[in-house]
């Protein structure tokens, strides 16, 4: 018991010199990483590729972090308009994290939230077609969160049915509009809690080619844009994978019409 508690001290006292050590430039398989802090604490690791890739190729990549946790991934790539698409699988576990179409978005955001030692990007189209990579960054995320926004998010989980269904979806498929909560948008999927009457409020992870449409109490949140940068929005409608906002830039309210969705890493709502 002794020895096990001296283990456990010096894995403890290890851990976060160890996360530091790996903030700073790495070279790992004989690609250059550099090491990026940007203003809000968020931080990251750049990968500059400059390489052409063809249709059915992959590009295979060991973190530069071992099994450190990530927050999303995102790529920066052209097909000079062809029709070209991209795909991420995180290992272990070949976890696929969405197919995209590139040069729709010049800019390319996956929401990953776990753990990962390698990544994969597989390209598919056309034949005899091709695209070019300018770079890959790896984000993770702020070095801390605040507990009590954890907290409450939290315990409003845990008790769907006292949450207050205060927006409107309505789904490709199925029955008329119902009343719903949307908690966040992961870069996948919407987080929400949905109003099944008789049966209580359930908790569903909407893929956004689910769904006509989504109808918000204007509701004031943090979006995360392809930089990674985060700012302070106001959701009012999502319809046809795009989702109508406004967002306030140095003091000033910006009305966005109609952004599409795989832009955003996240959208995180203050209540």
């Amino acid at each position: 018991m002794k020895m096990l508690s001296i283990t456990l001290t010096i894995f403890a006292l290890l851990v976060p010199s160890l996360v530091t050590a790996c903030e700073n430039d790495r070279e790992v398989d004989g690609y250059l990483w550099t090491f990026h802090r940007m203003d809000d604490g968020n931080t990251y690791h750049e990968l500059k590729i400059g390489k052409s890739y063809q249709e059915g190729s992959s590009l295979v990549l060991s973190a530069p972090c071992g099994l450190r946790l990530v927050d999303s991934v995102q790529v920066e790539w052209s097909d000079q308009h062809g029709k070209m698409t991209g795909e991420l699988v995180v290992y272990p576990g070949g976890e696929k994290l969405g197919l995209r179409d590139i040069d729709t978005n010049k800019r390319t955001t996956w929401a990953v939230q776990k753990r990962i030692n390698r990544l994969e990007m597989k390209f598919g189209g056309p034949r005899k077609q091709d695209c070019k990579i300018k770079w890959i960054r790896i984000f993770y995320g702020k070095s801390s969160e605040n507990p009590q926004m954890k907290k409450s998010r939290s315990e409003i989980m845990d008790r769907m049915d006292d949450v207050k269904t205060v927006d409107r979806i309505k789904f490709a498929k199925g029955p008329a509009e119902r009343a719903c909560r949307v908690m966040n948008w992961n870069g996948r999927n919407f987080i929400i809690i949905v109003d099944r009457g008789p049966e209580g409020n359930i908790r569903r992870e909407v893929s956004p080619d689910t769904v006509n449409y989504i109808v918000f109490k204007p509701r004031w949140g943090t979006l995360t844009e392809a930089d990674g940068s985060k700012v302070p929005a106001l959701a009012k409608r999502f319809e046809n994978g795009k989702l109508w906002f406004d967002k306030k830039i140095n003091g000033n309210i910006v009305e966005k019409p109609g952004v599409s969705i795989d832009k955003y890493s996240a959208f995180d709502f203050n209540d």
